[in-house]
């Protein structure tokens, strides 16, 4: 009996111990199996065979070997083959795994979106937006500051836009947000997409504060450079004038509005000083009254302002002649803020001095442009100044008319020369407007031309960026 029991027993151990050896075998096998697609995947990878590692690198996930650097490398496949539907999902696939991987996982992904078309930019932000933030254990804050800064460093405004309006019930601070978009947005020189941040920034700080100000300030700067002057107007009544720097905006502004009154009963709260002798000097130029402005002049004791006034005001008056020996004599700083402005008349006057008879006529051409009005001077390019003069001051009023997006005008000048005898700005003035036309084919063939015949100009590296973005 006791040797049944035993030999039941040897053999239950024996058919245990090799089901145990079996299990094992599957479990080394399928452990092996495992490693052996993600090696082969990476190994793929480098070597160049894309599809092959794609595939690999599919089974590896499904099998969930992949780590972080084995996701960054599959989302680099796909960007390579352009399967751009893919790459949101993978990454926050990766990412509902090992929240930990974040900040990899989303400098992996801006790396290689940086490159790319906006369209896909928008295509691939646009579902990982979605999907990151639906995932669970979400840093909304962390997440959120994440897509703020990509999408505005992608300059994608209106996406920029979008996030902070669909989440600011959960940002702390949210108007801070929206005045450092507006502030960038404004600096770059995109100025129609600041107004909306500057205006949100504006209406979700609750007192009125320097913040508060600022908003208003940039949305009237905005609306100032646009032409939108009743706007502009509006914001500046909003903004608060306790503070010097605005009540000078805001002095300025009225000037170049000719809101003349308004702003004469501004500089009239002013204490004396340098900058209020500034503003009486626009002020009369802008009343059209050079011979009181020369009276301010006379009374003006800073140094560097007493020398552009002298030029300017001399210069509008056409009374060339009496500075020309003084303009060569003066020296100044090259980090004086308008050391550019002196060298350049300095240049122009050694050009128009072969012919005193234009001087008259080019002070009036630079009083229109300093007026903001360049369209009035049109009239005045007349065709007995010589080739280097009407070359010279065709420039002058073609980039004053470029820079008020008057198009039409700029043309009329432009095509008063033959278009060989342009020169590199003129030439992409002309190629930039009919671009803005639709005559794409044609402009693009004249900056084509800059970057040939100009390429150390400065229009040439101006011409590589308009290029640059169309083929975007």
């Amino acid at each position: 009996m006791q040797i049944g029991i035993n030999i039941c027993f040897l053999l239950f151990f024996f058919i245990f111990h090799a089901y145990s050896l079996e299990k094992q075998h599957v479990f080394n096998y399928k452990n092996t199996y495992k490693y052996s697609v993600r090696n082969d995947a990476i190994q793929n990878f480098e070597t160049g065979n894309i599809t092959v590692a794609d595939s690999l690198f599919n089974i590896a996930d499904s099998l969930d070997m992949l780590n972080a650097n084995d996701i960054s490398k599959w989302v680099q496949i796909k960007f390579l083959l352009k399967e751009y539907k893919d790459i949101a999902n993978i990454c926050c696939k990766a990412l509902t795994k090992e929240p930990d991987i974040e900040y990899y996982i989303n400098n992996n992904l801006y790396e290689n979106l940086k490159d790319q078309p906006v369209e896909i930019k928008k295509l691939i932000l646009s579902s990982y937006e979605i999907c990151i933030f639906n995932r669970k254990k979400c840093d909304t804050i962390k997440t959120f500051l994440w897509l703020y800064n990509t999408y505005g460093s992608f300059a994608m405004f209106d996406e920029q836009t979008n996030i902070i309006k669909t989440y600011e019930k959960k940002i702390p601070h949210v108007a801070e947000y929206y005045l450092s978009m507006a502030k960038t947005r404004f600096l770059n020189g995109f100025i129609e997409k600041a107004i909306i941040p500057a205006i949100e920034a504006f209406t979700k700080t609750d007192s009125l504060s320097e913040q508060k100000s600022l908003a208003a300030m940039i949305v009237y700067e905005c609306y100032k450079i646009l032409g939108k002057n009743n706007d502009a107007l509006f914001w500046l009544s909003k903004a608060s004038f306790n503070d010097i720097k605005y009540k000078i905006n805001a002095i300025t502004f009225f000037q170049e509005a000719q809101y003349l009154n308004k702003a004469d009963s501004i500089i009239n709260t002013l204490s004396p000083g340098i900058s209020k002798d500034t503003l009486l000097i626009r002020q009369a130029l802008f009343s059209q009254n050079v011979s009181l402005a020369l009276n301010i002049l006379n009374t003006i004791k800073d140094y560097n302002s007493g020398l552009i006034w002298k030029l300017r005001i001399f210069t509008f008056s056409g009374r060339i002649k009496d500075i020309l020996e003084w303009v060569d004599t003066v020296s100044f700083s090259s980090f004086w803020s308008y050391a550019s402005e002196f060298l350049s008349y300095r240049y122009k006057f050694n050009i128009i001095k072969e012919d005193p008879s234009s001087f008259k006529d080019f002070g009036t051409i630079q009083y229109e442009i300093w007026l903001n009005r360049p369209e009035k001077a049109i009239s005045l390019i007349k065709k007995d100044f010589s080739s280097s003069i009407k070359m010279l001051i065709a420039c002058d009023v073609c980039r004053a008319l470029y820079k008020k997006q008057l198009y039409s005008d700029a043309l009329k000048i432009i095509y008063m020369f033959e278009l060989s005898d342009l020169s590199p700005e003129l030439s992409f003035i002309l190629g930039d407007i009919l671009i803005k036309q639709g005559e794409t084919n044609k402009g693009i063939k004249i900056l084509e031309d800059i970057i040939i015949n100009y390429p150390s100009d400065v229009f040439s590296y101006k011409a590589k960026k308009i290029l640059e973005e169309i083929k975007k």
